[in-house]
């Protein structure tokens, strides 16, 4: 069982950085059979702010991306040989994708403020057996 918990923190830590939270509820498990449930409140608070610093990041790309839309868009509109097209079909798919991610991780963002009550009602940890 010792061996399911170790490197858990490093492992949530690198997942807070550009993946989406699909295994956090394990991980706020993990925690909470760990050191109880100040730390899976803790796991929570964490994934937050992890979560705040994506939809951040995610926005400036978007803005970014559009930037360089507006650009490819009037330079196409004078260039007669459509050589930018591929270009702007690209940029436009970049920006596109950026807002979605953005808003998914917002979206969590918020999901995980109203699921941190859920949080309260955890039991005690239970006691586990100890691998010697």
């Amino acid at each position: 069982m010792r061996r399911v918990f170790a490197g858990g923190s490093a492992h949530l830590q690198q997942q807070f950085q550009s993946d989406t939270f699909e295994s956090l509820p394990r991980g706020i498990v993990l925690a909470w059979l760990r050191s109880g449930p100040d730390e899976a409140r803790s796991v929570v608070t964490e994934a937050r702010a992890a979560l705040g610093r994506l939809v951040h990041k995610k926005q400036l790309a978007a803005e970014a991306h559009k930037h360089q839309v507006d650009f490819l868009r009037s330079a196409a509109a004078s260039d007669s040989a459509n050589t930018g097209q591929g270009m702007l079909v690209a940029v436009t798919f970049q920006w596109l994708k950026v807002e979605f991610d953005a808003e998914l991780f917002q979206l969590q963002e918020q999901a995980l403020e109203r699921l941190a009550g859920l949080l309260k009602e955890l039991p005690a940890t239970p006691p586990l057996p100890v691998e010697r």
